[in-house]
């Protein structure tokens, strides 16, 4: 049983439906876990483990969100293992090993609206989607209970087979290593639930009397009545080949060379990924106190299946759509203008659909499903996405300079190509969206059935080099061993991240999708400095007292303006000057022409 507690604060202007609270972040986890060896002969061992895990949550990312206790999200995660290895020592200088294995994993996640109170979902469990509440979206909190859920099947069944051979005297000592495998990945399947998501640009309380307060915009995926939720199945396969050489051409000189080939049955494009390595490691005076090291290596990525599922459910035929309303769809008048209900405090401020408001859902539901009009937000592939791939180099040096010490310098790099993300390709231009006249005059997206349809957005998942990022890092360190009754490490990084738009890369999205490139900026994640020193002393017999101090650069921060300012129904839009500067200053460093940066704010450090 795990609980992280602690505070959450919120503005002022949040109150009543958004206070200070006292809560917690609870996992109570039950392990299982067996493991058999066996030797049916001295050369030939098989071995196999077994484990199993139960992890009903409550609070899911408490202390990094801002949800309310009503928008409190749950999680119920069955994981399960099953492997086995079969090693056979062929000679006195090959080995083969074949391993062999299972993973299961059914994970729950979303809103407590999905779950019952020992923590099982049951999704829908009968209800209308609708009626079952939703979650409101403010700037500085979340509120309202619905939204949105996820239940996620997996299986991936694994086989991986490697020799080894070691040959001494072969033009130095080589340590040769051919194999590959496959892995069959399946979600059978992941289902769906959502009840729809309200979008605020303000803190207020929503207050039907007051049009300031109202959603701009209301979200959430619709498909068949349903009991549980939305189905939807994938499969992929995946294949891998590799050979490698460890060759020491001298006593103090070593090679690592390897040679990769991976492919993927989802990905179209995946054909020709071969990724060559190379390393070394040099002994520079021969007494091994001082060793130079270095490598490049060709590393691809694989797309996880959940792309798949996404494409599959939010295609322009697909019987789960996506629906988005903002002030300019038909429905806005019934759908922005929702009924207002309490919280579970008693505060009245939370939206909530009005009966009309889900009738008149259902019904574009069933417009939709009937085939009448198509999913007008839809997601499409494209035929030349292939794997993404890193170019990573490295280079360093160890020196001992006595007999418990040593310092350690280290070059690391790496450049992404070939990476995901999803455009827009209908983005709007002046205020109007081209239609698929413009974005698709061939027919290769969009079916003549559906040329018709008014879409809003038409989102395409690219391979494309306007998202390529980069990484470039100095990493120093002093290590003392145990001796004399103390021990200590100092490490310093300092590291400079860049990266293109936000989110994960098959879901990367953009600002302006007709210009990519102007969300190219730092990574997210991107820490600048990085401080961390460790030590232990031994003052008594066994006593051992140890320290940790780290020191961290903030994260950056995104500056936007809270609104959907391009209409292209992504609330990220970053502040101009000229335009978005009139009564409150643009903090982060603008572009060339006037557009705040992207994670132009540095966030705060911290320091532990």
């Amino acid at each position: 049983y795990e609980l992280l507690a602690g505070q959450k604060r919120f503005p002022a202007a949040a109150a009543p439906l958004a206070t200070d609270f006292l809560g917690a972040f609870t996992v109570n986890a039950t392990n299982y876990f067996g493991r058999g060896d066996v030797q049916l002969t001295p050369r030939n061992i098989i071995s196999a483990r077994w484990v199993l895990e139960t992890a009903p949550t409550k609070g899911e990312g408490f202390n990094t969100n801002i949800e309310t206790p009503d928008a409190q999200q749950w999680e119920s995660d069955w994981d399960h293992l099953i492997s086995g290895t079969y090693t056979a020592v062929v000679s006195d200088r090959a080995t083969n090993v074949l391993r062999m294995g299972r993973i299961g994993e059914e994970l729950g996640t979303g809103a407590q609206a999905f779950f019952n109170g020992d923590v099982t979902q049951v999704g829908f469990d009968g209800r209308d989607p609708f009626s079952i509440g939703q979650r409101n979206v403010h700037p500085s909190f979340i509120t309202g209970k619905g939204g949105e859920g996820l239940n996620t099947v997996i299986r991936t069944y694994v086989v991986d087979e490697a020799l080894s051979y070691f040959a001494p005297d072969l033009m130095g000592e080589h340590n040769f290593k051919v194999g590959g495998g496959l892995s069959f990945n399946e979600m059978p399947p992941r289902t769906t639930f959502s009840s729809g998501t309200f979008q605020f640009r303000s803190d207020a309380a929503y207050n039907p009397a007051d049009p300031a307060t109202y959603p701009f915009q209301f979200d959430v995926t619709v498909g068949p009545p349903s009991d549980w939720g939305y189905q939807v199945f994938s499969r992929d396969r995946r294949f891998y080949m590799f050979a490698e050489d460890k060759w020491r051409l001298a006593n103090r000189f070593t090679l690592n060379l390897g040679l990769r080939y991976d492919r993927q049955k989802q990905t179209p494009n995946s054909k020709a990924d071969i990724a060559p390595r190379a390393g070394f490691a040099w002994d520079l005076t021969g007494s091994g106190n001082t060793v130079i090291r270095g490598g490049v290596g060709k590393f691809f990525a694989y797309p996880p299946v959940v792309l798949d599922l996404t494409l599959q459910q939010n295609n322009v035929k697909t019987p789960f759509p996506s629906i988005s309303i903002n002030a300019n769809h038909p429905l806005a008048a019934v759908v922005l203008r929702p009924d207002v209900i309490a919280d579970s405090a008693g505060n009245p401020g939370v939206a909530r659909l009005s009966a009309a408001g889900q009738a008149a859902l259902n019904s574009l539901r069933d417009q939709i499903l009937a085939g009448s009009t198509f999913n007008p937000n839809p997601w499409v592939d494209s035929d030349t996405r292939r794997l993404p791939y890193t170019w990573s180099r490295c280079t360093g040096n160890n020196h001992q300079f006595s007999a418990n010490a040593a310092v350690a310098a280290d070059y690391v790099a790496n450049v992404s190509y070939g990476q995901l993300g999803v455009i827009d390709l209908n983005e709007p231009v002046n205020g109007q969206r081209p239609g698929i006249g413009a974005i698709d005059p061939d027919g290769d997206l969009i079916p003549p059935e559906a040329r018709g349809t008014n879409f809003a957005r038409i989102l395409q998942v690219q391979t494309n080099p306007l998202f390529n990022g980069d990484y470039d890092s100095l990493q120093l360190s002093v290590l003392r061993r145990m001796a004399n009754r103390w021990s200590g490490r100092l490490a310093y990084t300092v590291q400079e991240s860049h990266y293109t738009g936000l989110g994960n890369p098959d879901a990367r999205r953009v600002w302006m999708d007709n210009d990519p490139r102007a969300d190219y900026g730092r990574f997210a994640s991107d820490r600048r400095h990085v401080l961390a020193a460790s030590g232990t002393v031994n003052p008594w017999r066994t006593l051992n007292i140890a320290a940790v101090l780290s020191s961290i650069t903030g994260a950056p921060i995104n500056e936007t303006v809270g609104r959907d300012v391009n209409g292209d129904l992504d609330n990220n839009d970053r502040p101009i000057a000229g335009r978005d500067d009139l009564t409150i200053p643009i903090r982060s460093a603008i572009d060339s022409q006037g557009r705040a940066v992207i994670n132009g704010l540095q966030g705060p450090g911290s320091f532990l």
